[in-house]
């Protein structure tokens, strides 16, 4: 035997107290007595069917002894009353009810996002019979749609049957909800539809009663942030991906602060668009079972905290799927201009790029920003703040770091005691710890991420006033000044002394050099080889309007190749023990009367240099280079090489290379391929496929 409470003019059994808490039956489940959020609606139904409140469809609602009462015979009909403003985005929704009368399989609604006069939105549909498979469900008709369709469908404990009081209890998130009869949570969905509508009841051949409708907004909460440095290193076999838990948990309903209680992780193909199969997991890392190797597989991670709420995804490439060589993608794609927001302006191409094989990372340099990438196509951090020229890059396995060209045509000043001097031009060899660079848009003039050494030799050069006019003409190409057209500085690799091929390795960094047309002293490509050994001493951070000037006074080589003039010098420079060569990148020339169009040219690393005169160059020697007896051969010239333009070039031994062209987005972007050298005469590379 149980006792009855009396709430509002009916009767609700002690069981049900008991079951769900005595303060359950009147405020909603996140809220305490005394204290919570205000309810938007609250309704016990004691001065009869509330102002507002609007019928439409078939059949009649009244009150009779402070319960809602509705009432429809008609097997297809359906009662309706509407009521409320817009739903908010989270919210509770709880009522007592109760079926006097029921036909077989009809059902009573709560809507929770719905519209009672065109009958449309989202109802959540309780069956008397609700242990039939569909007794509850989530039935939604869109704006635009001509039927209800039910999805998800449950089937409760128990059944409510006639003549008892139960309590509805309906907790909305957003596009989740909940549903609760007496406690027990009978559905949950996903695929909640929100078009701004507001609540009500509906009904079908039944008789039913309500009371005590009680709806509360939820206060505002916060989801997880997105996990952190998620990635995969997997070339080959079931993807493993690994992450850091997010900077944040989030903010519960109740506002306190959340905890991540675990995530959710997914596999797709690069350019799938099917949708994401979500897997719960609890620790920080994952090994898929499942997945594809027809193309490129990414890895999505996404935080669930303790209140359910689930964070942004982060992804990451992984190289499943990517065809390898070694261990090597065969080409590789960098978009992050595009993805970071680098471009303002003029489109920009990429100037240089290096390869660090052994950690799996791959750098690029855009004029004015640098990136840093893994092998997959992930970027991993930027670097910005600086506005000179960051040309070719060259990573040194010595100690790990990324050198790369780095000029400015800015004039500055500079007081040594006492004495103020303007100088013209400042140009470095820019030194990257890019072990420290792990987010976007990090600064190169602080934070101690990149130090420069400068480069006398091609200073002396760049600041030689040719045509007297008193001051350097350098923001043209066609530019008189600089002793040999001397602009700047570009190409930059790591390699033996010219004339050997093996033993210590040196810096080699080749003049940027100005292409006007009726000079005859800027024909040649111009290489400076440093011993690095001991630059510790000369680094420095470079500070715009500050520039210093510490750096080795000499060199310890410096060499002059005839290439004939090519616009802006030399671009990239690489070498490669294996076929004895260092090979020159350039633009075309525009003196195409006197020498070829060809944009490539190899130096065999271990022929010796020879001491003669410069050409075009008056009452002047130097350390001349030889062209490789290799490509084709101008006749009025004499100069070897071939037409292949790139952007970027990068041996990786043994007759393979990466070559780098311009992003097809034209953004600041690159698309690097895999080839192998053959020198024909035609065209050098085989592409890898």
């Amino acid at each position: 035997m149980s006792l009855s409470i009396r709430f509002s003019g009916r009767l609700v059994s002690t069981a049900l107290v008991a079951a769900v808490g005595f303060a359950g039956l009147l405020l909603p489940a996140t809220a305490a007595l005394g204290d919570g959020p205000t309810a938007i609606v609250s309704q016990t139904f004691d001065g009869g069917v509330p102002s507002g409140w609007t019928s439409s469809g078939s059949g009649s609602w009244s009150v009779q002894n402070g319960v809602l009462k509705g009432n429809t015979t008609g097997v297809l009909t359906w009662n309706r009353l509407g009521f409320g403003s817009k739903a908010p985005d989270s919210y509770n929704y709880e009522a007592d009810f109760r079926f006097v009368s029921a036909a077989s399989s009809r059902w009573l609604g709560f809507g929770v996002d719905w519209n009672a006069s065109s009958n449309r939105g989202s109802l959540v549909v309780i069956r008397s019979g609700t242990q039939a498979s569909n007794g509850v469900e989530l039935a939604q008709k869109s704006k635009y749609g001509l039927i209800y369709n039910s999805a998800p469908t449950k089937s409760a404990p128990f059944a409510v049957g006639t003549g008892t009081w139960h309590k509805i209890a309906m907790e909305v998130r957003g596009s989740s909800l909940k549903v609760r009869l007496d406690g027990k949570l009978v559905l949950e969905a996903n695929n909640l539809s929100r078009d701004g509508y507001s609540f009500g009841f509906a009904q079908t051949y039944s008789v039913a009663e309500i009371d005590n409708v009680v709806i509360t907004e939820l206060p505002p909460m916060a989801p997880p942030s997105a996990p952190l440095n998620v990635r995969s290193t997997n070339t080959s076999g079931p993807p493993t991906v690994t992450w850091d838990p997010p900077a944040t948990a989030g903010v519960l309903y109740s506002g306190d602060n959340a905890t991540i209680t675990g995530y959710q992780v997914a596999i797709r193909g690069e350019s799938s668009t099917s949708q994401l199969s979500w897997i719960p997991v609890t620790g920080t890392s994952h090994t898929f079972s499942t997945y594809s190797t027809s193309q490129q597989q990414v890895v999505y991670v996404r935080a669930v905290n303790g209140d359910g709420a689930v964070g942004p995804e982060a992804s990451a490439k992984t190289l499943v799927g990517v065809k390898t060589l070694n261990g090597l993608p065969v080409r590789m794609e960098d978009r992050s201009g595009v993805q970071y927001g680098f471009n303002q302006g003029l489109p920009e191409h990429v100037q240089g790029f290096t390869v660090d094989t052994d950690k799996g990372y791959v750098y690029y340099a855009y004029s004015k920003y640098f990136v840093k990438a893994d092998l997959a196509g992930n970027v991993l951090g930027t670097m910005e703040d600086f506005h000179g020229h960051l040309g070719d890059l060259a990573y040194n396995p010595e100690d790990g770091r990324v050198y790369g060209s780095l000029f400015y045509w800015d004039d500055y000043t500079k007081t040594v005691g006492g004495s103020t001097q303007k100088y013209e031009g400042a140009f470095y060899v820019a030194i990257i710890d890019v072990d420290k660079i792990d987010s976007m848009k990090m600064s190169a003039q602080t934070g101690g991420i990149m130090t420069a050494v400068f480069l006398h030799e091609v200073a002396k050069d760049y600041r030689v006033d040719r045509n007297g006019n008193g001051t350097i003409d350098s923001v043209f190409a066609f530019s008189p000044d600089g002793r040999y057209g001397a602009a700047g500085v570009d190409g930059i690799a790591f390699g033996p002394k010219f004339g050997s091929n093996s033993g210590k390795q040196y810096l080699t960094v080749a003049y940027s050099i100005f292409s006007h047309p009726l000079r005859v002293d800027n024909d040649y490509q111009i290489l400076l080889q440093y011993d690095i050994t001991d630059w510790a001493a000369y680094e420095e951070p470079v500070i715009e309007g500050q520039f210093h000037d510490n750096g080795p006074q000499g060199h310890d080589g410096k060499y002059f190749v005839l290439t004939g003039n090519q616009v802006f010098g030399a671009q990239n420079l690489t070498y490669d023990q294996s076929l004895d060569l260092w090979l020159i990148t350039t633009y075309p020339t525009i003196k195409f009367l006197a020498y070829p169009l060809y944009t490539l040219f190899a130096i065999q690393a271990s022929a010796p240099p020879t001491y003669k005169a410069l050409h075009g160059v008056a009452n002047e020697k130097g350390q001349v280079l030889s062209l490789a007896p290799l490509g084709r051969k101008h006749l009025l010239s004499g100069v070897r090489g071939w037409f292949s333009l790139s952007f970027g070039m990068e041996s990786l031994g043994n007759g393979y290379f990466y070559l780098a062209g311009m992003s097809l987005s034209l953004q600041q972007g690159s698309d690097v391929k895999m080839a192998k050298w053959t020198g024909d005469l035609c065209g050098p590379w085989d592409t890898v496929s």
